[in-house]
This record gives C-alpha cells, structure tokens and sequence, in this order.
C-alpha cells in the first residue's frame, strides 16, 4: 500500500475574503425565503398548499438535512396567517344516551366562556335549589301535601277500624301485614281462648273477618295509588320551585348563546334534567368521600372544583380544542406520532374502587387540535408505530 502524502495546512481550510461583502454581519441580510435550488419542490409545495378541497395531503421526500421540514413550516405558517381562525369544540352530556356524548362547536374562543358560564350556573343552583326548598311557601304546600295524603288514608282506615269494633274484631299489625283479630274486654283473643269458643259464634266471627279482609285489600289498593298520586304531586311541587331558580338563569345563558342553535337545544336539555333532578341540588347525607378519620375532606371522585358530587359531572363542559389564544390557523408538527397523540385519547379515573370514565376524559390529539390548519408529520415515525 503506498504512503499517504501528508495534507498541508493551507489544505486544510478555505480562506474567504471579508472584502467581497458590503455587509459587517449577516444580521444586516434579508431572510432568504426560499431553499436554495429547490424551485420546481416549492412550486409543488405551493399549488399544494392553494388547493382548498378537503382530502389532499402533501408528502415531501429528499435526504436529511435539506431543509425540508423547516422550508414546509414556514410556507404552511404564511399560509396559515391568511387563514382564518377555526372553531372550538367542546364535548357535552348527551341526557339521553349518555354512553354517546355529544360534540359542539364554538366560535373561537367562546367555548372557554360557555364551559366557564356552566360553571357558575350550576353554582348558583346548588345554592338558589336548597334555599327555595327551606322557604316557607315551600313548607307550608309540602304540609298541605302531607296533610292531604294523611287525611285521605285515615278516612277509609278509620271507617274499617268502625266497622271492625262493631263485630268485636280489631284492625292488628302482624309481621305479614295488617290482619283483623277477634278481641274481648279490649284484648286480641288467643287461637286456644278462640276455638274454645261456641261453633256459631266461631263461624259469624270467621265470616265478618273474610268480609272485613276483602274490603282491606281493596283499601291497601287504593292507598297505593293514593301514594304514587302524593308522590306525584311532592314531584311536581319539587319541579315547580326548581323552575324558579333555573328558569330566568337558563334563559340568560340561551340568550348569550342564541345564535349557536344547537347549543341552546342543550341548554334546554339542562333545564329539563336540573329540574327532573332537583333533589340532587339538596344537601346529601354524609357517605363514602366524606370527611376521613383525621376530620380532612377525602379527594373528591368528580375531579372537578365546580362539582364534588359525580352527580354534577353530567353538566360540565369539556373543551378538547380552545382557540382562544389563536391569531391564525393552527400548523402543529406531532414529533411523536403515536395512536393517542393522533387521534386522541380516554383517560380513566378511580371511583370507589373502580375505574370509570365519562365525556369530561376525553383528551383531543393531533388531529383535532390541527382542524381546520395544517398537521405535519414525519411519516416514517408514523409507519413504525404499531
């Protein structure tokens, strides 16, 4: 192998001349807004980019170190600059299928302001319910009710208690429920005292308490659909004073929203559930949750400050994409093109030992957060992933 010539020093650099410059530093110089020697690619990047049909991709292809995604971004953010802001969007409890939640869509930056109007609203009903419901108006009708269902029962008891002292029997509560008893001198008969007795008066006794059981299930019938008509109506009354409190809040929070219809037909869904579930908004005994051995409260399962019931959970609003702090269209660049970073993901939470989760976990990718601009991948990153 013959000898290596050794390099001189003069060979080992190129000296360049600061003269040939009319510049002191490259501050001075214009940004170059192209790539150097890469025309026909940035025409292409270009009339990708003007096309403004849904279902186009772009995919730039060279060696390492050309400059591709540097020269991209920067076309994709001048583009995105003329581009007007996307919507937010937010997803919502569907009250009839709450396994399938439901997405709205917001102008920019007003879905921040919806989630933070819920917010309040459901405080101030957590407050505004209990209140209306400790009211003496509402005292004095749930007494009314009271004294209604009460005197309607007593009537046809006491009417069968009559007739029952008339024949020498007594209306008794058995472990089985309410059954007549032959009685003298103010005290029920004994089975052995009772057989003892003569054999007509034996029969008449056993007759009038057949008679006096039937007309008692009748009036166990009766009492029954007199119950469901008292609880109809202490629901009712219920519903009546929680429209109080929701009815004039809705319609100010409709009003804000009134030019977004589908949000103002779940805002009425709100309304309706509130007042269907108007004793949720009262206060609960003491369970699991409550205050532990040491007096400190127990980390509430909700997960949020506004709700420390699960309960409440159902009216909060989650906002995957905000668009509030946006000047332009969105370029976002996902270096780590995983399943979750992309499409999303659902988190879990614990809740008295078990993992649950609803709309409030569900957490926006790529894909989402980069609607309506411009998403950048490494596609080699994204075909070597499972």
């Amino acid at each position: 192998m013959p000898p290596v010539d050794p390099l001189q020093p003069r060979a080992l650099y190129a000296r360049c001349d600061p003269g040939q410059f009319a510049f002191r530093t490259t501050d001075e110089l214009e940004e170059l807004e192209n790539s150097l020697g890469q025309e026909r690619a940035l025409e292409a990047l270009r009339f990708g980019i003007s096309i403004g049909t849904r279902g186009y991709n772009m995919f730039a292809l060279g060696p390492p170190g050309t400059g591709k995604h540097s020269m991209v971004r920067r076309h994709l953010e001048e583009a995105a600059a003329a581009a007007p802001v996307p919507t937010d969007w937010t997803y919502v409890n569907n009250f009839t299928e709450p396994h399938k939640p439901s997405a709205l869509e917001f102008p920019p930056g007003r879905a921040r302001d919806f989630r933070d109007a819920m917010d309040r609203l459901i405080r101030d009903m957590r407050d505004g319910i209990p209140s209306l419901f400790e009211s003496d108006d509402y005292r004095a009708r749930r007494e009314a009710l009271e004294e209604e269902f009460k005197s309607r029962q007593e009537g046809p008891f006491g009417e069968l208690q009559e007739a029952a002292h008339e024949r020498g029997l007594a209306l008794i509560r058995t472990p089985m429920g309410l059954a007549f008893a032959p009685v003298k001198d103010g005290e029920v008969i004994n089975p052995d005292d009772f057989r003892k007795l003569p054999d007509d008066q034996q029969e008449k006794t056993k007759g009038d308490i057949a008679e006096l059981e039937k007309r008692l299930q009748d009036v166990m019938r009766a009492a029954q659909q007199w119950e469901r008509e008292h609880r109809e109506k202490v629901r009712q009354l219920n519903q009546e004073m929680a429209e109080r409190v929701v009815g004039h809040l809705i319609d100010e929070l409709k009003s804000a929203m009134g030019d977004l219809p589908a949000v103002v037909a779940w805002i009425e869904d709100v309304r309706t559930d509130i007042v269907e579930n108007a004793q949720q908004f009262l206060p609960q005994p003491p369970m699991e949750g409550g205050p532990d051995a040491d007096g400190a409260p127990s980390p509430s399962p909700a997960g949020h400050p506004g709700a420390p019931s699960p309960f409440f959970r159902r009216y909060l609003v989650n906002v995957v994409v905000d668009r509030t702090e946006c000047a332009a269209a969105p370029v976002i660049y996902e270096d780590h093109p995983t399943q979750p970073n992309l499409v999303g993901r659902i988190e879990h939470m614990a809740q008295f030992g078990a993992l649950v989760t609803d709309f409030n976990l569900i957490k926006a990718g790529a894909l989402l957060q980069a609607n309506g601009g411009f998403l950048i991948l490494d596609a080699l990153k994204v075909l070597t992933q499972p």
